[in-house]
């Protein structure tokens, strides 16, 4: 599943082209909510009938009604049975709406509210509530309840969010695997520095290791206070990481 805007990058085409080759079973849903962030659909699209975007690669696509959770049910069953039983990949454009902004950040000065409000007269939710109510599959009772249950359920995530403490800085580079013939292990990237990190190969022998490259991470972000260390000591670690990298053979 991916946007709009996903769908003009190079691995959209590269991966449509690999799927329809090797005939991977696969449902590509891709969510178009009119903007690649900020930027209009035409905007940033030649093409805009993203059901269409990976015919040319041999994947066939179709358009669903994405406000409509029956439409986007019925459609994707469809294309289910299509990877399963024919082995073959497919695509589904979920036609749909965002009525936030991307981000926390974002002004929304690229649309009108009218239009927001517009949309939102088509919210799925409210649509897919209206119709279980009109043929008595819940009631209003049933609606009450599910709808306390939910917001207490948001309620309690963020109390024990605010209320947990912040991962130590070593646990910056857990979790991260990488398969390789020449390197068994995993390697940690981050995207603030040029070069890709090694990490642990064994858990007992990583703890220092760990250490030293969840600060070398924090100065390329301006954390190098809270590691304990001095923003000279921990830039340190980060030029030498520069420097083996420009002296390792090719």
């Amino acid at each position: 599943m991916f946007g709009d805007g996903a769908s003009n990058t190079g691995n959209f085409g590269e991966t449509m082209n690999l799927a329809a080759l090797w005939r991977l079973p696969v449902v590509f849903i891709l969510e178009n909510n009119l903007y690649g962030m900020g930027t209009a659909v035409h905007r940033h699209s030649a093409v805009t009938d993203f059901s269409k975007k990976a015919e040319g690669l041999g994947i066939p696509g179709v358009r669903a009604d994405g406000m409509d959770v029956l439409a986007m049910r019925e459609t994707v069953t469809e294309h289910l049975r299509l990877a399963r039983e024919e082995r073959r990949p497919t695509l589904v454009e979920a036609f749909t709406y965002r009525y936030r902004g991307h981000s926390a950040a974002d002004p929304e000065v690229y649309r009108e509210q009218e239009e927001v409000e517009e949309w939102q007269k088509k919210d799925p939710i409210a649509l897919f509530r209206d119709r279980l109510l009109a043929e008595d599959v819940i009631s209003d009772d049933d609606v009450d309840e599910m709808r306390e249950r939910i917001e207490r359920t948001v309620v309690e995530a963020v109390e024990f969010a605010d209320a947990s403490p912040e991962p130590e800085l070593d646990t910056l580079y857990e979790k991260l695997y990488v398969v390789g013939d020449q390197v068994p292990g995993w390697y940690a990237v981050d995207e603030r520095a040029p070069q890709a990190f090694a990490g642990e190969r064994e858990r007992d022998e990583l703890s220092g290791e760990a250490k030293k490259l969840a600060e070398a991470g924090a100065a390329y972000g301006g954390q190098a206070a809270a590691t304990g260390r001095s923003d000279g000591e921990a830039l340190a670690d980060r030029d030498e990481g520069k420097a083996i990298e420009e002296e390792a053979p090719e």
